[in-house]
């Protein structure tokens, strides 16, 4: 009776063994599934921009805008000229850092005219300066937060080359 017993209690020990080893195994599945789904949404808000360079008072200066396409409203705008030549940022404006010398290349907004964020639809604007020679295009690397959400992407923008025709 002793070793019946003994036997039963072994077989108890495996079963609840198993059903641990699967238990922890599904946890593991199921936090795994949690992550994926976090991050596909995150992806479907990832945030979409436009942006162009133009003319402003006939021609005596110009100005860079990134318009918001997407559906989701950002907190804050940060962008960095990564290809290009010929094209910054200009000093003593919102968004850039009135400290830095030489040709500015970065600079951070939220909305139009000091708002608190930038809508969709809505644009941010930065005076720019350009110089020859310049490329064709530059590519803008804009960093967006939204609340603790934070996307990065990049954004190619025409460059002109002759901006006194426009």
């Amino acid at each position: 009776m002793a070793i019946a017993a003994f036997v039963v209690s072994i077989l108890a020990v495996v079963a609840s063994s198993v059903a641990v080893f699967f238990t922890k195994r599904q946890s593991d599945a199921a936090t795994r599934m949690a992550e994926l789904e976090a991050e596909r949404r995150h992806q479907e808000r990832s945030p979409t921009f436009t942006g162009g360079i133009e003319l402003v008072n006939d021609g005596q200066w110009h100005r860079l805008w990134l318009r918001l396409t997407s559906r989701e409203r950002l907190s804050r705008v940060e962008v960095e000229i990564t290809e290009g030549t010929g094209v910054s940022f200009t000093a003593g404006q919102y968004g850039v850092d009135p400290t830095k010398t030489g040709p500015i290349l970065q600079a951070h907004r939220a909305g139009e005219h000091g708002a608190t964020e930038l809508a969709p639809d809505e644009r941010t604007t930065w005076r720019i300066q350009l110089t020859e020679p310049r490329s064709p295009e530059i590519r803008l690397a804009v960093h967006s937060t939204s609340g603790d959400a934070q996307w990065n992407t990049t954004v190619p923008i025409s460059v002109p080359t002759n901006p006194s025709v426009w």
